[in-house]
């Protein structure tokens, strides 16, 4: 039997993988068989000691060149990611005592088996680079830089460690349009973060030819890295001009320091288009400073009527005191829209002018004129503005179906009881729209369709009134309680004898007396007022809605639980006290309420149903204790595993799949072994296993 054959039978005696045929099958002369096939062992069995060991010889007696190569099949066929970090720390170590002065090294071949990422190889690398770069200057002509950057900087990313090659690669090229492709300039300057070749990439002709989101990525990654100055946005900006520089420029703006001398001066530029200004004017909105004013109130005077509509809504938005004068004069202008837009930022900024100028355009505006001066007046907030708003609900289809989502902009007291009134909404509700079209469909709605359609309109007109009345916070609460109590005939607690409710008790009872409302739309005020209550994430609705929670219907229970859910912890000690034990519905919104919760009454609570004698109750309970993934649950979870009911056992690990985190996976593991097959299958197909028969099946 030949050398060769019994190192092969030795290996594969010492059970090590049939892979390393692979490796003995290539001719290593002239070097050693026998020393390469002892390399390759204790690369095996992971002795890395006698791995350097047996590299120092291998270098020492054949050469580093001949080694390199060699060295290089073994590594393509056996060296795993951690076997490879261990290796180049030998490789360094070689380079340290051999060097490479001398040698007539492949440098492609000596990148290439570098290419590999490993966080303990920083010392050895300096050590390399030290030495390579001297050979690199001497012998790498200019046209060897093409060849060189395609097939070794890319695939090595040894860029960032060679800043000084890449100046020896890169400065040639500065200033010239040579042939070099885009998509290598674009990896040296993303991949390498390297500022000459961000410039060439700008300067040389490829700006045009990169999109707009490889440019993006490759600004935020040098400013990340503080290689992006004030020079080479002046520089990009020159050189492509400014509407073609204004797409990638603003992205600068994102940062900080911010550039803001550069947007400034591309707003102002008089070849700056709509797109190039409704960028720039998106950018000042992170930005709400007195100083863009002055900038606004120029760019506004551009006889272009799209600008002017974003200004003006900027304007108001932004807050920007001493705006009035420029949005009194947008308002002059004839187009519709600019006046539009400019009423209501006055409202916004509290301008006085606003009353007005809103009654000029409600006098003889069309339709859409009337819901901006409306608006208008709700931002404005004063008790004459709101009482015009009011008195003009019934002007128009458009302003009727908008007036609850109009009024939701005011934070007064007067809009209550209009509101309240659209919370019971029902056919004759519809009808006096004036709409006269919908108004006949209303009144003789029979077909299934038209009856869902209706419906849908109902809700959708309610949800928006709800949140109107929520917007407005605590000051609602009572209202709204004195509202349900008219239509449940029960008082409710939270009711006090105040002067808001003198004012309001006889409006609401006169919307009763005007309306013969319907046991349908009667229970969809009263959740929509219950939602209400939630919504305002008011304390005061805690003792009513505990109530309604207990006494009401199922489905306003339901609504109560939920809206003492949205009011958060005020609500928590009354959420628990609620005692639903009969309705399973009830059961499931009560425990998902309470299991939102993050506060150690809530887990107490949680805890006990796991103890509970309904399976629906311990399963609800366990799967909110496992989505909490706090590793102190571990113990309250581990009893899931042993429940009576497999229901429970598969609701917890199903969760545990979901929500997982490393202190779940022996509980996993325990229910794939789990007495049931029926837990166990469930198990295995959330993991994605194959949940194939077995072999005893098919016998």
């Amino acid at each position: 039997m030949s050398e060769h054959s019994s190192q092969i039978e030795k290996l594969q005696n010492s059970a090590l993988s049939s892979r390393i045929e692979a490796v003995y099958s290539v001719d290593f002369s002239p070097i050693n068989q026998a020393l390469m096939h002892q390399l390759i062992h204790a690369i095996e069995v992971r002795n890395y000691m006698r791995f350097e060991q047996l590299l120092d010889e291998l270098v020492s007696e054949y050469g580093y060149e001949s080694s390199l190569a060699h060295l290089q099949v073994v590594y393509r066929y056996r060296f795993t990611d951690s076997e490879w970090a261990k290796f180049q720390d030998a490789i360094f170590h070689a380079f340290e005592i051999e060097g490479l002065e001398g040698l007539d090294c492949d440098w492609f071949e000596v990148l290439r088996l570098l290419r590999k990422k490993s966080t303990n190889w920083k010392e050895g690398r300096e050590a390399i680079i030290d030495i390579l770069l001297p050979e690199l200057e001497k012998h790498l002509e200019f046209n060897d830089v093409f060849l060189f950057d395609i097939t070794v900087i890319r695939q090595t990313r040894l860029a960032k460690a060679l800043p000084k090659f890449l100046d020896l690669l890169l400065t040639p090229l500065e200033g010239t349009r040579i042939g070099i492709g885009k998509d290598d300039l674009y990896d040296i300057s993303e991949l390498f973060m390297h500022p000459t070749a961000f410039r060439i990439l700008i300067t040389s002709g490829y700006g045009s030819k990169v999109t707009r989101y490889e440019i993006e990525r490759i600004i935020e990654t040098f400013h990340d890295i503080g290689l992006i100055s004030k020079n080479d946005i002046d520089c990009f900006t020159v050189e492509m001009g400014y509407s073609h520089a204004f797409d990638y420029s603003t992205t600068f703006l994102k940062f900080k320091p911010r550039k803001r001398e550069l947007l400034i001066s591309l707003l102002q530029a008089l070849d700056a288009d709509f797109t190039v200004v409704r960028r720039g004017l998106n950018e000042i909105e992170r930005n709400s400073h007195s100083v863009w004013l002055g900038v606004l109130d120029n760019v506004s005077k551009r006889d272009d009527p799209e600008i002017q509509e974003i200004i003006a809504e900027k304007l108001g938005d932004l807050h920007i005191s001493g705006a009035e004068e420029t949005l009194l004069r947008l308002f002059d202008s004839d187009k519709s829209k600019v006046r539009q837009k400019a009423i209501v930022s006055l409202g916004k900024i509290g301008s006085n002018t606003t009353l007005s100028n809103a009654e000029k355009m409600l006098g003889g505006g069309t339709e859409d004129e009337v819901v901006a001066a409306l608006t208008a007046l709700c931002h404005l907030g004063t008790d004459e503005a709101v009482r015009i708003v009011l008195s003009k609900e019934r002007s128009g289809d458009r302003i009727f179906s908008l007036f609850s989502h109009i009024l939701g902009l005011t934070h007064s007291t007067l809009v209550i009881p209009t509101l309240l009134d659209r919370l019971i909404a029902d056919r004759l509700t519809f009808s006096r729209s004036g709409n006269p079209l919908l108004s006949t469909l209303m009144q003789f709605v029979t077909r299934e369709e038209e009856k869902n359609m209706l419906k849908k309109m109902v809700n959708h007109f309610r949800e928006n009134t709800t949140d109107a009345l929520a917007k407005l916070g605590s000051i609602s609460v009572e209202p709204l309680l004195h509202f349900i109590s008219i239509l449940l005939r029960k008082q409710l607690p939270g009711i006090s004898d105040t002067y808001l409710k003198k004012q309001l008790a006889g409006n609401i009872e006169q919307m009763f007396e005007r309306r013969d409302i319907s046991t349908a739309d009667k229970d969809g005020a009263i959740k929509a007022a219950t939602r209400a209550l939630g919504l305002t994430f008011s304390p005061l609705a805690v003792d009513a809605l505990s109530l309604l929670a207990e006494t009401g219907s199922l489905e306003i229970r339901r609504y109560a639980i939920e809206a003492l859910g949205e009011i958060d912890l005020p609500a928590l000690e009354a959420l628990i006290k609620i005692d639903v034990s009969d309705e399973p519905t009830l059961i499931m919104s009560k425990i998902g309420m309470i299991g939102q919760f993050a506060h150690p009454k809530a887990d107490e609570a949680i805890i006990l149903w796991t103890k509970a004698e309904r399976v629906l109750e311990r399963s609800l309970a366990y799967i909110w204790l496992i989505c909490r993934k706090d590793p102190a649950m571990i113990s309250h979870i581990q009893p899931a595993l042993d429940d009576e009911s497999p229901v429970v056992r598969i609701a917890s690990g199903r969760t545990m799949i979901t929500y997982r985190i490393p202190e779940y996976e022996p509980l996993i593991e325990q229910l794939k072994s789990d007495k049931s097959s029926k837990v166990i299958n469930a198990i295995r197909t959330y993991e994605g296993e194959a949940c194939l028969p077995s072999q005893d099946f098919w016998v």
